[in-house]
């Protein structure tokens, strides 16, 4: 049976609606939402709080600093393409055994270079020291219960150790081993990031003892070929259709560990073509009809999303969400994306928060009044939520720069 050909609006809504960015909100708490997108992208500290805002109803602050720190439902884990996500806590098997096998050895191998790099240890006694190094950081987090860096630091003399990096250019000089040191600490599943210093803007993390902040959670608990196609499932669930090169690049895998989650899960994916585009993609065998019958967003549903949003991050090349100008204008060289905004299902602008408070914007089309007056109804509301706070992404792209001078 030939594979069904999708339209590009079928698809646009169909993905909206499953990210709360359709007709209706999310209908669950921040622990689910975070399951549905099997994740909320971290490394912007901010970025988990507006992706929760743009997506529930009656969102505020409060209520991700109780899902993070007191019901801890959710927490902060290091896992696709050694990003940092939140994902909930139900799911910290599944992404670690998933993604800390491929990503633990060349952390370790980098971690043993910058130790002898800094003058800390010789080639042949880097592991044992690293060892030993990691088995102290443990021991003073679970003295202190929530420890900073600075307070593993004061104990742990060897986190204050320097290495020399790039020193020929102007982004270069002597870096400290100490946030490397707890990366990978964290990546073994010894210890958590937890709340930080200075509020919901910092990424100054205190650090817990896993099982201790997350009793009853065995990272370790599944088998990494198990976890790896549950996640291949869990991604083309949550954001499908998708391309194979596009599962690769969200996940991190290699080619063969794809094509095996992909031949593992069998019937449970079922093969689309989507209007315009060239390659196969894929999506859940049962989600394939709610795709087909999906009835097209209107321009006037609109959102306002943050730097290293899911839904904009979940494909490699986004052309479907945005044209090669759109693209160029809203991501740094990297590929990261900045804030955007998305109405009918599609990226139509970005947006940015200047010095002195007010959200501004520029749009790449016309959207017409009614879209436009929804638009700034979004942006006043976003205005409200920040409680006149200013969130300056740590990933400047052009439109950015732009929008801010």
């Amino acid at each position: 049976m030939a594979a069904p050909t999708l339209t590009t609006s079928a698809v646009l809504a169909s993905t909206a609606a499953r990210q709360g960015l359709g007709a209706q909100p999310f209908a669950g708490d921040i622990p689910a939402l975070a399951s549905a997108l099997v994740g909320l992208h971290a490394t912007e500290p901010t970025s988990i709080y507006l992706s929760a805002w743009a997506r529930l109803a009656s969102f505020t602050r409060d209520d991700m600093e109780r899902a993070l720190f007191e019901e801890r439902g959710v927490v902060r884990w290091l896992a696709m393409r050694r990003t940092l996500w939140v994902v909930a806590a139900d799911d910290v098997p599944l992404v670690h055994q998933a993604c800390a096998p491929r990503l633990l050895g060349p952390e370790e191998r980098r971690l043993r270079q910058l130790m002898v790099l800094g003058g800390l240890a010789d080639e042949v006694g880097a592991s044992a020291r690293a060892a030993q190094i990691e088995a102290d950081i443990l021991a003073v987090v679970g003295e202190l219960e929530q420890a900073f860096g600075t307070d593993i630091s004061a104990r742990v003399p060897e986190m204050k150790t320097t290495y020399p990096y790039a020193l020929d250019k102007p982004y270069g000089g002597r870096f400290s081993l100490g946030s490397r040191i707890n990366s990978v600490v964290c990546l073994r599943g010894g210890m958590v990031r937890t709340k930080p210093k200075g509020g919901w803007r910092s990424n100054q993390y205190s650090y817990a003892l896993r099982e201790r902040w997350l009793p009853g959670v065995d990272p370790e608990s599944m088998d990494p070929a198990e976890a790896r196609c549950g996640l291949v499932r869990r991604y083309v669930q949550a954001f499908g259709p998708v391309s194979l090169d596009d599962v690769q690049w969200w996940t991190g895998f290699t080619k063969g560990q794809v094509r095996q989650a992909v031949v593992a899960l069998g019937t449970q994916l079922a093969p689309v073509r989507v209007q315009g585009e060239h390659e196969e993609q894929w999506l859940p065998a049962e989600g394939v009809e709610d795709v087909l019958s999906a009835v097209p967003l209107d321009a006037t549903r609109v959102s306002l999303l943050p730097t290293l949003d899911p839904l904009v991050m979940a494909t490699k090349h986004r052309r479907r969400l945005m044209d090669a100008e759109g693209y160029a204008l809203l991501h740094d060289r990297n590929g990261n994306a900045g804030p955007s905004i998305l109405a009918g299902g599609r990226v139509v602008g970005g947006w940015v928060q200047r010095s002195d408070g007010p959200v501004v914007w520029r749009l790449f089309e016309d959207l017409g009044a009614e879209a436009t007056h929804a638009l700034e109804a979004q942006a006043a509301r976003l205005e409200v939520f920040l409680e006149g706070e200013r969130v300056m992404p740590n990933f400047p792209t052009p439109l950015m720069r732009e929008l801010r001078n």
